[in-house]
């Protein structure tokens, strides 16, 4: 449980972040289209935000409260721009 809570953790928050619009970018994925569409923002609503919920460890759930907390902030800064 505690591998699989790290794994997690790393998914999320700024390096989450970084990683998902790598590999997005990698795949020629679009950053951000329309709700729905197959794009890296998409992915945050697919996966990234369900992470926190599937955590096993005391440790893990608070360190992803607050990694959980900057993506969302992180989201809305970018509709802002968008």
């Amino acid at each position: 449980m505690i591998v699989q809570d790290a794994d997690r953790i790393d998914a999320i928050g700024a390096i989450g972040i970084a990683r998902t619009f790598a590999y997005g970018g990698a795949k020629g994925q679009l950053i951000y289209d329309t709700p729905g569409d197959d794009t890296s923002i998409q992915h945050f609503y697919d996966k990234l935000f369900k992470l926190k919920d599937r955590l096993h460890t005391t440790a893990a759930k608070e360190i992803a409260y607050e990694r959980h907390e900057f993506m969302i902030k992180f989201l809305e800064q970018f509709y802002k721009e968008w």
